[in-house]
């Protein structure tokens, strides 16, 4: 097991620093939590624990790539090209003539 010094921040401020176990075995994090249960925990607290940390960890990371999947947003010039293309004509127009002013291309084709 090694110990990490980590930094704690708070709406970008440092607060300060922690240690933190990390694990090299999955074995090491059973024996650390079957320690911190404390005696008369029982022979499976330590892993309890360590399956329940572990399973969290993967929740949030799972829900979180769905997250990502579901909620990104379109490129502006992306948003404004395809309301070119579906747009009434005066919307159409207006669209590609800032685009040009920007010089940037208005074309349908990208």
């Amino acid at each position: 097991m090694k110990i990490v010094e980590t930094e704690v921040n708070s709406n970008k401020v440092l607060l300060g620093k922690v240690n933190v176990e990390n694990f090299e075995t999955i074995q090491e994090a059973v024996d650390f939590f079957q320690k911190d249960a404390g005696e008369g925990a029982g022979d499976g607290a330590g892993a309890k624990e360590a399956l329940k940390l572990i399973n969290a960890q993967y929740n949030a990371k799972v829900t979180n790539a769905f997250r990502v999947a579901n909620t990104k947003t379109e490129k502006p010039l992306t948003a404004l090209r395809n309301k070119i293309k579906t747009g009434d004509a005066a919307t159409k127009m207006k669209i590609a003539a800032f685009l040009e002013s920007l010089n940037l291309p208005s074309n349908l084709d990208e």
